[in-house]
């Protein structure tokens, strides 16, 4: 496979749905119906089987990502080959007459979005991101609807290893707040999509007072992806699942764990000692003896 070729046939499809004409959604649907046996096709076969023609065939290949149907094929080949040897058995479907089962497809796809989030990760913008953190008087994290609480739960996590960290109860405090930061501080956007305009709006006010800015998100060619200083891609699975409703944060909370971690380790004597502090202070609210080293 090249090196600019996507690593995951089943994220790249996911990735690049939205922007696929009708007949190529028809493709990929097909595909991700037929995973475990469309690598065993020629695109002659997908074309008829799919209803559509060898011309939308590769036309499809080129739109995720690929140069040439084998190339596809066989980086399909592997990717099944590797779910085969994490043995999985049974129906890759949700349904309340089988909890169990159901329970562990969902599992083994919560496993390939962290798996497949870790491929997606560029080392040198977690590099920047951690700096830009340690060193921000201030880090602000923001997100609308489901993202916002994910982003309220990061403040306190990041509040726990020494960075002034808020996350306010509303877009529309956020957006306030963001004027009246500066060249020292930190904004970390969080976006499934990467397209909210709340968000696009609230992150021009922090650019244009020259504060840095990075955003999670599982499509970093959007406009909020577009206009960070540093953009962490994510992969999800949710469409595997049900379709069209966004609902997981998994790999987002991954990400967030990832940077929390290395931020506590940057200094992390000091790290520890303010942690006594906090749960010393929390202990009488969880009816413990307060004890600080």
């Amino acid at each position: 496979m090249s090196s600019t070729s996507p690593s995951s046939v089943v994220d790249a499809i996911i990735a690049c749905r939205e922007s696929l004409s009708d007949a190529e959604k028809t493709v990929a649907n097909f595909i991700l119906e037929h995973a475990q046996t469309v690598s065993q096709l020629s695109a002659t076969m997908i074309a008829r089987q799919s209803g559509t023609s060898n011309t939308t065939v590769s036309r499809f290949v080129r739109s995720i990502g690929f140069s040439s149907f084998s190339e596809m094929r066989y980086s399909l080949a592997r990717e099944m080959s590797s779910a085969d040897d994490r043995a999985f058995e049974g129906t890759r479907s949700i349904s309340m007459e089988d909890v169990g089962t159901s329970a562990a497809y969902i599992l083994e796809n919560k496993i390939d979005e962290l798996r497949s989030t870790l491929s997606a990760l560029d080392e040198g913008a977690l590099r920047q991101a951690v700096t830009t953190m340690s060193q921000a008087r201030l880090v602000m994290f923001a997100g609308v609807g489901s993202s916002l609480s994910i982003a309220q739960c990061a403040a306190i996590k990041f509040s726990q290893a020494r960075i002034n960290a808020i996350a306010s109860s509303t877009t529309d405090a956020a957006q306030l707040t963001a004027m009246l930061m500066g060249p020292e501080d930190c904004l970390v956007v969080i976006s499934n999509s990467g397209r909210s305009d709340r968000l696009c709006r609230m992150m021009s006010f922090a650019i244009d007072q020259g504060v840095q800015t990075i955003v999670i998100t599982r499509n970093p060619d959007a406009e909020l992806g577009s206009l960070a200083d540093v953009t962490l891609r994510v992969v999800a699975r949710d469409s595997l699942l049900v379709t069209s409703f966004d609902f997981s944060h998994n790999s987002i909370n991954y990400v967030l764990e990832v940077l929390l971690l290395l931020l506590f380790n940057v200094d992390r004597r000091e790290n520890e000692y303010g942690l006594g502090l906090f749960n010393a202070s929390m202990a009488g609210e969880k009816g413990l003896l307060p004890s600080i080293q």
